[in-house]
């Protein structure tokens, strides 16, 4: 891709990020403004009240209740996981502010359905916060059906209250053993706004860990952010061919990231920056295997031979950052009905690094890594756009290489208080890589739906999507249910990966049954039906079973990406909207 220059497209970010600066669209909403109750004063005191999730408390039987107890195993939010990600402080200045960015950081916990911060005044020349919060159900299921069950999701996304997530998962492996999964997420990490993850996973071919720790950067309202991750394990990195069985190549690979930025400049209007030190270890196999209905068999082609090199890198780098957002609070945008804080600015950050030959490196090389978000609109229209990408230049070599991106653009319009309509367009793309990557068509969260185990892959992906989404009505006090009609559209390129194809356009239609339980929840139940439609199309429809959340970012790299990178700043340290 001889048009792909990462530093101009560095500079082109950030020049553009500091020409939107000027405008006063970067300053939060009311800037200034003081609450009648602060009045000007100082908090006193912050009460914080915690409830457990409304399908339980609006159940007036008390055995229902009971039963509803035990099977969530859920109690009320500590009050000590909530002070946790609290921002406001006795002692701080009560102003509009920091109430929002309070109830604001709060509602990104996913453990949270529903958060309230006001102010009252208090006795003297203070004020008092009152904090109260409603959790969501955390009951974590899914499954998978195909002649039989396939596969098991089953677990508690807020034990007892804790904050603390605890997921297992199983899988059928057929032919192959069967995989198994274990998952923990610690909030409030000793009652600090830390958050520890760890991964265990046994899959069909191969082992996975991964554990990391984080001071994620919620708000510019905070000084720091920082992130420590480890991933380690053996993935066979699977490449669809036609009429053939998929091939897959074992991977053996480590990386360590370590990382952090520190605020400069004032609220609402910060700079960042910070140090970035990262270490990747990738052994791929020398040949190829084919996954067969009878268990893995030698590839009867030559594709994956001696196809991607063995290499040690080791880094040592610095992030910069921008960032100038304000949020306004959207109803139904990604939830059914309800509310999501929605970004609206620019935030931009790079990561300059380069190689070292400590701990085994075997080059010094010079790598960079954009990312770009933008958002304007309303609660009513809203635009977000949201671009990554990275890349090495290797120091015996005037190229670039190791070029990953993607991105997504998006427009949430609200026809209605109950009806949203979404249209957005999704890019991924990889070019000159030394890592296993194949981008699948149908890929189940960045593919179009209804394409999923088809041989269409390649080097670059493109999806249009348009949705319409309506709020139809409640199901007693316990739950509120939808519907939804969508169509997507999206071609891949060969690139330069193996098996890769240049496809035309294909597309699917479909309908979908939303539940949103409790009715403001912020998570999205969904059974869709996608049907491909171009005439070359498999004759085959999807039945699909999601579950998304208005907590989530606005754009996440899809994982077939995510797994092609090595050198991206961890999301977590600049809180990414």
């Amino acid at each position: 891709m001889s048009a792909w220059n990462p530093p101009v497209v560095c500079a082109a970010s950030l020049a553009l990020l500091m020409f939107a600066a000027r405008g006063a669209g970067a300053q939060p909403d009311s800037a200034g403004a003081v609450n009648a109750a602060c009045d000007g004063r100082r908090i006193g005191a912050i009460d914080v009240t915690t409830q457990p999730p409304t399908l339980v408390t609006r159940t007036r039987s008390p055995l229902g209740r009971a039963v509803l107890h035990a099977l969530f195993q859920s109690a009320a939010t500590r009050e000590d996981v909530v002070r946790a990600f609290l921002v406001a402080r006795p002692g701080d200045a009560c102003d509009d502010a920091l109430l929002r960015e309070s109830a604001r950081v709060l509602r990104t916990q996913g453990f949270l359905a529903n958060v309230r911060v006001t102010a009252t005044p208090d006795s003297g020349s203070t004020a008092r916060l009152a904090v109260e919060t409603v959790d969501e159900i955390p009951l974590v299921i899914g499954g998978g059906w195909r002649g039989g069950p396939s596969a098991l999701t089953l677990g508690n996304a807020n034990v007892l209250g804790y904050g603390l997530s605890i997921v297992g998962g199983w899988r059928d492996g057929d032919q192959y053993r069967d995989g198994v999964l274990l998952r923990l997420r610690k909030h409030a990490l000793f009652g600090r706004p830390l958050i520890l993850d760890l991964l265990a996973a046994r899959d069909p071919l191969g082992d996975r860990f991964a554990t990391s720790l984080a001071r994620p950067f919620f708000t510019d309202l905070q000084r720091v952010g920082w992130h420590v991750g480890l991933e380690d394990g053996t993935a066979y990195r699977g490449f669809a061919r036609r009429d053939a069985p998929t091939a897959a190549l074992a991977l053996d690979r480590r990386t360590l990231v370590a990382g952090g930025v520190a605020r400069i400049g004032g609220r609402g209007l910060g700079a960042f920056a910070g140090p970035l030190l990262t270490y990747d270890r990738s052994r791929p196999a020398a040949e190829g295997v084919a996954l067969t209905d009878s268990g893995v068999a030698p590839l009867d082609d030559d594709a994956l031979r001696d196809r991607y090199p063995s290499y040690t890198a080791a880094r040592v780098g610095a992030a910069f950052g921008v960032r100038l957002l304000n949020f306004t609070t959207a109803r139904g945008f990604d939830a059914l009905l309800a509310e999501q804080d929605v970004a609206r600015g620019v935030q931009a950050a790079i990561v300059a690094a380069r190689g070292v030959r400590a701990f085994g490196g075997d080059d010094a090389d010079h790598a960079l890594s954009t990312d770009v978000y933008a958002g304007a609109g309303t609660a009513r229209s809203f635009v977000g756009l949201r671009l990554i990408g990275e890349g090495r230049r290797a120091s015996d070599r005037a190229r670039w290489e190791d070029v990953v991106a993607s991105g997504r653009a998006a427009w949430y319009l609200k026809a209605s208080a109950s009806r949203t309509l979404v249209t957005s367009a999704e890019l991924s793309g990889a070019w000159r890589e030394r890592l296993p990557v194949q981008l699948a068509l149908g890929d189940r969260n960045a593919g179009v739906r209804g394409y999923r185990g088809t041989w269409l892959a390649g080097g670059r992906r493109a999806v249009v999507r348009v949705e319409s989404r309506r709020a139809v009505g409640g199901i007693g006090r316990y739950a509120h249910w939808g519907v939804a009609t969508f169509a997507d559209a999206g071609r891949t390129w060969s690139g330069d990966v193996p098996y890769g194809v240049t496809t035309v356009a294909r597309a699917s239609a479909g309908a979908g049954l939303l539940l949103a339980v409790p009715p403001r929840s912020r998570r999205l139940l969904r059974v869709d039906l996608a049907v491909p439609v171009t005439p070359d199309a498999p004759r085959r429809y999807r039945l699909l079973f999601t579950t998304t959340s208005a907590a989530r970012a606005f754009w996440r790299d899809p994982d077939d990406v995510t797994r092609a990178r090595a050198i991206n700043l961890p999301a977590t340290i600049l809180g990414w909207p």
